[in-house]
């Protein structure tokens, strides 16, 4: 069961929403998760360059991008974002988020859909044993991410709104206590960037998410 509420919801009026998504979730970590209870959760916490909505793509903690007239270059304008501890969120998130996810040590249930992405390098680092140095995506500047392709992907973008591809922090991924996921259970730990943060966990019961006041679309105006 999650229930979404305001810190204090008798007090402020604020609806409280219970949801029984069906099973305790293996992990809530969205590099890790291969499974739809837990990336009902992971949607609520974490937000990828681009959100999907009926079928139709939005900015995301992307505002823009680019594609080069060959298709091979793709580039992300990241808006001005905070994680949930409040510390920016920048484009070397995503890369590290990325190849955390294409590292075989990871052993994420997910590494194979980088075979459909086309990144340069990600098949010979999932299945190759290839460098992470090689693979084609770049933090030019604090909000400027360059991916470069194989072949032109048209899907690409739309793709971007999975939880796989959603940024993770580095600093809450290795935290002690957290390794293989924990992290993303325990509040005490867990750093996110989505509408809402997690601020209690019982296994096998439930967990509560509250709003995220450091989301960069806090009231919901964009969409």
């Amino acid at each position: 069961l999650v229930s979404f509420q305001h810190e204090n919801p008798t007090e402020s009026g604020d609806m409280v929403l219970n949801w029984n998504i069906g099973a305790d979730p293996q992990t809530i970590d969205p590099t890790l998760n291969g499974a739809s209870d837990g990336g009902d959760v992971i949607n609520q916490t974490f937000e990828g360059l681009v959100r999907e909505v009926n079928g139709i793509i939005y900015p995301g903690i992307a505002s823009s991008w680019d594609t080069s007239e060959d298709g091979l270059t793709v580039t992300f304008h990241l808006r001005e974002s905070n994680w949930s501890d409040g510390s920016p969120l920048t484009a070397n998130d995503f890369v590290y988020s990325w190849k955390r996810g294409m590292d075989p040590a990871t052993a994420s249930e997910y590494s194979w859909i980088w075979e459909y992405t086309n990144v340069v390098g990600s098949l010979e680092a999932v299945y190759e044993g290839g460098s992470l140095d090689d693979v084609g995506v770049e933090a030019t500047d604090d909000y400027t991410l360059v991916v470069h392709l194989v072949n032109p992907t048209p899907y690409f973008v739309s793709l971007m709104a999975f939880y796989h591809f959603m940024p993770v922090k580095q600093s809450a991924v290795e935290a002690e206590g957290g390794a293989d996921g924990l992290w993303a259970k325990d509040p005490e730990l867990v750093v996110c960037n989505g509408p809402f943060v997690l601020t209690e966990y019982t296994d096998n019961s439930g967990l509560v998410l509250v709003k995220n006041e450091n989301y960069w679309d806090a009231d919901n105006v964009y969409i």
